[in-house]
């Protein structure tokens, strides 16, 4: 659940699914974590952390978190 500051509430389980035209929550936070890079909100991520659990989860989901670590901005105004 993520509460935006004028208190609208985003519940993340609603967005995903199996259907074809759904794309699976890992997308979905990749596509929010891209949006608020591109909007040139402060993130603080360290890949380093992540390290002390990668072993510990499939690979494809590893892949999909470290994305959204090592997201940076990538439009220049």
């Amino acid at each position: 659940m993520i509460t935006l500051k004028d208190g609208t509430s985003i519940d993340l389980n609603d967005v995903g699914g199996t259907q074809n035209n759904m794309k699976d929550v890992y997308e979905v936070f990749e596509d929010i974590d891209r949006t608020l890079v591109n909007m040139r909100i402060n993130k603080t991520s360290k890949i380093e952390t992540f390290e002390y659990f990668d072993k510990s989860i499939a690979e494809i989901y590893a892949d999909k978190i470290k994305n959204v670590l090592n997201n940076k901005c990538k439009i220049h105004f």
